[in-house]
This record gives C-alpha cells, sequence and structure tokens, in this order.
C-alpha cells in the first residue's frame, strides 16, 4: 500500500480577545446577544478555546436555546451536549 503524505496544519488555541469577538460578530449578524456575564462564562471556559467547538456552541445558542433558560443551555453547552437538527451528539471533551 503506498502512504500518502498529508499535510498537516496546526490550530492555535482561541485567546479570550479572539473568542469574544467571534461570538459577538456571530450573533450580531442575527440580531441575538448575550449579557456580559453569559459571554464571560463562555469565554473563560477553556473548551471554547478549540475554534470548533466555539463555534458550535453559539450555533446551538443561535438555533435552540430560548432566552428564558439561555444560562442553563450555556452549562450544558460548555459540558459538551448539543441538541439540534433532531439528532443529539456530544463532544469528547472534559
Amino acid at each position: 500500500m503506498k502512504s500518502r503524505s498529508t499535510p498537516k496544519m496546526t490550530v492555535q488555541p482561541l485567546s479570550p480577545n479572539d473568542k469574544r469577538q467571534v461570538i459577538l460578530e456571530y450573533l450580531q449578524q442575527y440580531s441575538k446577544g448575550l449579557s456580559e456575564e453569559q459571554l464571560n462564562t463562555i469565554v473563560d471556559a477553556s473548551q471554547t478555546n478549540n475554534a470548533l467547538f466555539l463555534r458550535v456552541l453559539i450555533d446551538e445558542l443561535r438555533i435552540s436555546a430560548n432566552f428564558e433558560d439561555l444560562d442553563n443551555a450555556i452549562s450544558l453547552y460548555i459540558k459538551g451536549y448539543f441538541f439540534s437538527f433532531s439528532f443529539s451528539f456530544s463532544f469528547p471533551f472534559s
């Protein structure tokens, strides 16, 4: 079997300022927002250093979280539980 040379790319963790900017700009596109406390909770979570995890989390908030339960939704999403698109899955992040 022939060995393939697959290019590799290292993606650096997002900084707190980068995370804040991504969250605010993304949610603003949909006329959505978070309180400062909710924003800080997401920015301070180490899991959101991963750009893919952060994107899925804020997409879940935009699509399936309701205002009354937003704090609880953020807590669940940070733990890696996502429930949109008629299926559920969890990220293997601890």
